[in-house]
Order: structure tokens, then sequence, then C-alpha cells
């Protein structure tokens, strides 16, 4: 690189020295590299429409830049969650009801030996037959 000690200016006739003339080709060098830093950009040099759609990769996002603040409303959806991401520690008191419980969803297995369950709520249909007495008498007695 030529190192200038001083240049004439045809605009408005004065002498510019070299540490002036000798930063402005520096700076012209670094921008015909590509190499361009943060410190060669001003505050709000960079805005949103000089970023290319898809430039800024995952790779490129440091872990603690994404919060909770940064998420717009909304933009997180049920088909973003991944099956099973959403633990029982995360889901409300009253969250789970009824009607978001598919018939046949629950076995014999997963009601506990102490349940409360009404008689009413059984299917008789399918106790043998030896046992068809005994429910006919409970249902006769109220139970």
């Amino acid at each position: 690189m030529a190192v200038i000690t001083r240049a004439y200016s045809e605009t408005d006739g004065n002498i510019a020295y070299a540490s002036s003339i000798n930063r402005i080709i520096d700076d012209l060098y670094t921008l015909q590299n590509g190499s361009i830093g943060t410190t060669n950009l001003a505050n709000s040099g960079v805005l949103n429409s000089s970023i290319a759609n898809s430039a800024i990769l995952t790779v490129n996002i440091a872990p603690s830049a994404i919060t909770t603040a940064k998420v717009a409303n909304s933009a997180i959806t049920t088909a973003l969650i991944a099956d099973s991401a959403v633990l029982t520690a995360k889901l409300g008191p009253s969250s789970v009801t009824a009607l978001k419980v598919a018939n046949s969803a629950i076995l014999n297995v997963g009601v506990g030996a102490t349940a409360n369950i009404s008689y009413n709520k059984l299917d008789v249909t399918t106790l043998p037959s030896a046992s068809l007495w005994v429910t006919q008498r409970l249902l006769l007695e109220g139970f």
C-alpha cells in the first residue's frame, strides 16, 4: 500500500495531510476486501431492510439472544410444539378436562383401587354370566 504524506484537494484548494488520507485509503481497502466489522458501522447503520431473507442462520444467533420479550404473540403455535414437549408440571390445574379425554383412553390399569366410580358408569354387559346374577341383584337393590 502506498503511503501518502500530503495531497492537494481540487475541491477547496487546501492540502489534506497524511493521517486523513491514509485513513481514507485504509477504509477503501477494507471496503474492497469485504471485511467490514462492527467498528466500521455507524449506530443504526444496518436496518431490517438491509438484511436479506435467510441471511441470519441459527448458528449466527447466540443461545441467550432470544427471550420471551422478543417472541411475538401467537408466534408459537401447537404445530411448532413437539410431541411430548409439554410435561405434567407445565399443565395448569384445570387444563385437562373430560372433553379432552378420548373415549376408551382410560384403561382399567389406569384407574386407582380407591376410585369412586358410580355403578351406572360400568358396562355390565361384558361381565361373565356367573356375575350376571350378582349384577342384577345389585341393580334391584339400587346400587
